[in-house]
């Protein structure tokens, strides 16, 4: 499944609000209560792809699967499936 590349895409284009408005779903409970607290208040910056690939680290993404691993300090996607 990487020979599309889609790992480059969603985590370099996907936002958190194109996800939901998609119909990909989040668990909400998989969230530290600190985060989920930070996005209810606005602190959390929803139409970064930074913000979709934590939640996609956090295991928070119910539909979207793949590997996230730190690449030179940074988390990043780097797997689909």
């Amino acid at each position: 499944m990487d020979k599309p590349r889609l790992h480059k895409i969603i985590r370099s284009a996907i936002d958190l609000t194109t996800v939901l408005a998609v119909g990909l779903k989040m668990d909400p409970d998989a969230l530290p209560a600190s985060l989920a607290q930070a996005i209810r208040n606005g602190s959390v910056n929803l139409k970064s792809p930074d913000t979709t690939v934590a939640r996609l680290k956090l295991s928070a993404a119910e539909s979207l699967f793949g590997r996230v691993e730190t690449v030179n300090g940074k988390d990043t996607f780097t797997r689909v499936g």
